[in-house]
């Protein structure tokens, strides 16, 4: 008779993880992630953060325990974790994957995103001021503004989506 799998049997610890991953996994991993961001940012219950994820608690368990916190029969999000991220950085290069560890460098990576689109649509540089030197995952985020102006002409800019494309 075959084991039942735990929720701990999906927890990505770094890339090797991360690249045994089929894409659904990817996806189911990426909507955990979400749920645990929406716990942390808008003070969501794991039910709750897990339906606006579109992704269910289990799952939530699965892929984020160790950024849950267990309080007299609730659950609640600790207030920063070392979970493993695979993240898209925009750097002097343009586009990159890297290897994301903790929510408080995927928070830099989502502001910087954020950031880059708020340039975009005022074309007010002070925007990008905060991440001038800043590296995650190695790469240092990219704040040359003509060079913004370059990826954005030639449409690689795809400042919705922090996450890589399974």
């Amino acid at each position: 008779m075959a084991k039942p799998r735990s929720p701990s049997n999906h927890h990505v610890r770094g890339p090797s993880d991360w690249h045994r991953l089929s894409a659904p996994r990817r996806e189911a991993h990426y909507r955990a992630l979400r749920a645990v961001s929406l716990m942390r940012s808008e003070g969501l219950t794991l039910t709750s953060a897990a339906r606006v994820a579109g992704t269910t608690p289990r799952t939530v368990h699965r892929y984020a325990e160790p950024a849950l916190v267990h309080d007299r029969g609730r659950y609640g999000v600790t207030s920063g974790d070392r979970l493993y991220r695979r993240m898209t950085v925009y750097g002097p290069d343009g586009r990159v994957e890297v290897d994301v560890r903790g929510s408080r460098a995927a928070s830099l990576v989502g502001g910087h995103h954020n950031e880059i689109s708020r340039y975009l649509a005022t074309g007010d540089p002070r925007y990008l001021t905060p991440f001038i030197g800043k590296r995650v995952g190695g790469v240092e985020l990219l704040t040359d503004i003509p060079r913004i102006e370059e990826l954005a002409a030639r449409r690689e800019l795809d400042i919705d989506d922090i996450y890589p494309r399974t």
